[in-house]
């Protein structure tokens, strides 16, 4: 694992990054259109 794996680093950085995103991405978006659609068919 010297030189020869610097794309396991990448991979593990990017895999880590994309995971992160997608849970955020996955949990905000569940909250607001729900308080949207709950606000929208009342008003």
């Amino acid at each position: 694992m010297r030189k020869s794996h610097p794309i396991r680093r990448v991979m593990l950085a990017t895999a880590a990054t994309v995971s992160g995103v997608v849970l955020l991405l996955s949990l905000k978006p569940a909250s607001d259109p729900a308080s949207a659609s709950a606000a929208a068919p009342p008003a």
